[in-house]
């Protein structure tokens, strides 16, 4: 097997364990900081967002465990695929636009941290996302052969 795709699960590893942590914070956030009577708005959908992070990378990781290199994908498995490929897309715009905003608001020296957060984030996901598109094909070939 080619090592873009062990690369695909190491990516897979980071993103999973980094948005656990992410999800964890932001849980502890709302229940602690959060006033009650404030309403989550986009922070919720932030929060759904870190969710729908760390599923995708499970995800991602039983299929690179259970399904490399030769295995073929159900039908089943094929559609909830592509669902999580296109929910993972949007969790990864709304993950980018909220470290955006933060970085905004935030003061001079946290500002370096969340640019790093982001180029990091947005260069890992980019390439998880390009290689969920990609797996289906890959399989499908090794498995013909």
């Amino acid at each position: 097997m080619p090592i873009r795709w062990y690369l695909f699960a190491v990516a897979n590893y980071i993103f999973l364990i980094t948005y656990i942590f992410f999800f964890l914070g932001a849980l502890r956030f709302t229940a602690e900081v959060l006033p009650a009577d404030v309403s989550l708005g986009f922070f919720g959908l932030f929060i759904i967002s870190l969710a729908i992070t760390v599923f995708n990378s499970a995800f991602n990781l039983y299929v690179f465990h259970g399904y490399m290199p030769a295995r073929i994908l159900s039908r089943k498995m094929k559609t909830s695929y592509i669902v999580s490929t296109i929910l993972f897309t949007a969790s990864l715009i709304i993950v980018t636009i909220s470290l955006l905003q933060a970085m905004s608001e935030a003061e001079a020296e946290f500002k370096d941290f969340l640019n790093w957060v982001i180029v990091l984030n947005t260069a890992i996901g980019t390439f998880i996302l390009l290689h969920q598109f990609m797996v289906r094909k890959f399989l499908e070939k090794n498995y013909r052969h």
